[in-house]
Parts: C-alpha cells; sequence; structure tokens
C-alpha cells in the first residue's frame, strides 16, 4: 500500500511567554492586541502582529481566570481568585474599578451590548455592572450551584448561565431569569449557536446536551470518552464540535438537524482535546491537545488533517484572530505561540 501523505507543517508567526499556566486570552476587535491572563496572576497585553509585549497588568492574587475585551475594546476586564472582577483601561493599563464577585473565584465574564453591561460569575452568584463599575443588580434567585458558563447572545439580546441542573436565559435589567432549559446532571461547558437556534452543553457524564433554543426540545449525544469541556460552533452554526477524548465529534445541525445522523470524526490526536475553535468567517477548524499537538482541518470537506504542529507541552487555551489569518494558542508552560494556516492569504472560506 502507497503510504499516505504526510500534512504539511502550521508556520509559527511569533512566540511569546507569561509567567505561569495561560489560564485565558482575547484579541482585541480591532485585530491590533492579544490580552494574555496567567495562573500567577498577571495579564499581559502583546502587540498581534510581532509578539511583543506592550502592557502589563497586575491582574489579580492568586491567579487571574478569566478575561473579556468591552465593546469598541474601551475597556479590558479581568476576573480571578482575589474575588474581584477588575476594569482597565488598556490604553494605559489604569485600574478603573474593582468589582466584587460575591464569592472566592470571578470565573465568568461577559459583555452585553443592549445596554453596555458586564456581567460577572462568582461561584452562584451572577452579577451586573455598568461601564464604569456601577453596581446594578444581582439576578435572583441566586443560580443553586456554581456558574459554569456564561456569555452574551447578540441575536436574541441575551445573557445565557449554565449550572448543575440548568441553562438559564438572562435579559438585561432584569433581575430575574426570563427563561430555563433544565435538566438533571451537571453541566460544565456551555456555547450557543451564533444564531440563537440552539443551546448547547457539555456534561459531567460524559455527553452532551443540546435545546433547541424555541421548542425547548432537547436530545443528548453520548459515547464520549472523558467529561466534555471543549464546545464550538462554526461561524454559520451549522456545526458543533466537540471533545471529551483524544478524537473530535463534528455534529451537523443543518436540515433537521443531528438526531438520528452520524457524526464526523476527526482523528489526529494521541491524548485528549484541550482546545477547540472554527474560524470566525471561514470553514478552517484547529484543535489540541493535552501533549502539545495542535492541528488544522477544513471539517466541511473532509475528515483528514490539513496541517499540524507539535509542541513541547500541553495547550490550555486556543483562539482565532479576528482576521481569521492565524491563531494562537497558549500552553501550561506560560508559552504563546501564534500559527498561520498552510492557505493564509487565500480567503476566509479557504
Amino acid at each position: 500500500m502507497p503510504r499516505l501523505k504526510e500534512p504539511p507543517s502550521l508556520t509559527c508567526r511569533w512566540h511569546a511567554e507569561v509567567d505561569d499556566y495561560v489560564t485565558a486570552v482575547g484579541w482585541s476587535a480591532n485585530g491590533k492586541f492579544l490580552a494574555v491572563a496567567s495562573a500567577g496572576g498577571g495579564v499581559v497585553l502583546f502587540d498581534a502582529t510581532t509578539g511583543e509585549p506592550v502592557l502589563r497588568l497586575e491582574g489579580h492574587a492568586g491567579g487571574s481566570l478569566c478575561l473579556a475585551w468591552s465593546p469598541g475594546d474601551r475597556l479590558l476586564a479581568t476576573g480571578g481568585q482575589d474575588g474581584t472582577a477588575r476594569l482597565w483601561d488598556p490604553a494605559g493599563g489604569q485600574l478603573m474599578a474593582v468589582l466584587p464577585g460575591g464569592a472566592a473565584w470571578v470565573e465568568h465574564l461577559a459583555w452585553g451590548d443592549a445596554p453596555y453591561l458586564l456581567a460577572t460569575a462568582a461561584g452562584r452568584h451572577l452579577r451586573f455592572w455598568t461601564a464604569d463599575g456601577k453596581h446594578l443588580y444581582e439576578t435572583q434567585p441566586v443560580h443553586t450551584s456554581t456558574i459554569s458558563g456564561l456569555l452574551w447572545q447578540p441575536r436574541v439580546q441575551r445573557f445565557v448561565s449554565s449550572c448543575y441542573g440548568a441553562v438559564l436565559l438572562h435579559a438585561p435589567l432584569k433581575a430575574q431569569p426570563v427563561d430555563a432549559f433544565e435538566y438533571r446532571g451537571s453541566l460544565i461547558a456551555l456555547t450557543v449557536s451564533p444564531d440563537g437556534a440552539w443551546v448547547a452543553c457539555g456534561c459531567q457524564d460524559a455527553t452532551v446536551h443540546i435545546w433547541d433554543a424555541k421548542t425547548g426540545e432537547d436530545l443528548q449525544m453520548n459515547g464520549y470518552a472523558l467529561k466534555v469541556r471543549e464546545l464550538a460552533w462554526n461561524g454559520s452554526g451549522r456545526l458543533l464540535a466537540t471533545g471529551g477524548g483524544p478524537d473530535v465529534t463534528v455534529w451537523d445541525f443543518s436540515g433537521r438537524g443531528p438526531a438520528g445522523q452520524r457524526p464526523r470524526v476527526l482523528s489526529a490526536h494521541g491524548r485528549p482535546v484541550a482546545a477547540l475553535a472554527f474560524q470566525h468567517r471561514g470553514n478552517l477548524f484547529a484543535t489540541a491537545d493535552q501533549e502539545g499537538k495542535v492541528a488544522l482541518w477544513r471539517p466541511l470537506k473532509s475528515t483528514q488533517v490539513l496541517a499540524v504542529a507539535q509542541t513541547a507541552d500541553p495547550v490550555s487555551v486556543l483562539a482565532w484572530h479576528p482576521s481569521d489569518e492565524v491563531f494562537v494558542t497558549g500552553h501550561a508552560s506560560g508559552k504563546l505561540s501564534v500559527w498561520i494556516p498552510p492557505t493564509a492569504g487565500l480567503g476566509f472560506g479557504s
């Protein structure tokens, strides 16, 4: 039998490093900066083109856990193990406000733009703030368990949160949830399709649970090797990629949805996948695992890997640049790598 052709190697645009395990990364909307949070507590802004550090923020004592750019890149919000969220001026690094989260760790942040609000999740407490750091309200009743996911869904103008037993939808400036999808189990990861049609959660029991956002009807995907923490939609909302082991499973939501259909399975990793993400507008898809292997795919066309890179240590986070021309991986060692796909420059649909 002829030998299969080895996939090409990903090209690294630049390497950088922070002081500890990379806990979160975020590209500014204008594409000029990459913000990186670490378990050491600090937050660093890098020049997106050169990889040079341009600003170092004190961050959070005990460790920084999450970060989020505000609409228009006016502010950078961070959360950490000191029980606070913090608002920073990214132009000069000035600390603008300290926001008490209500529990030991602030683990999730989300900005909404209708109106301009910041949501912070700490333990069971979901709190809302103005852009200048004024506390507006806390959702009531509090969540039944630690909040495991938080995001803003712009198409339907809702904040969405998850915890043990339910996904909750929150309208801006309303203290009580406006809707809920219940599930008797531990929801540990949350995502919503770009069009708002589907809500998906990775579960502690090695399943993925999905709700039709209009009808509330649900379905469940089984057979994963591990609990599922890795979820990603493509830009159109047609494909949902899930981790939960060394293989990546891609479900097709076109037509009547994935019920009764066989998913695509992407196999290139020898260790469990730790991070995955689609391009914002294109069809390329990146995955990375606990052994440091990075892979690039085009799952709408093929289950064959397009390009790979082998790094020296486990990957913790992965995110595409707003232009879709490069993506970053952050690692357990504190290292960062920005990768150029072999097809970079050929268009978003490549």
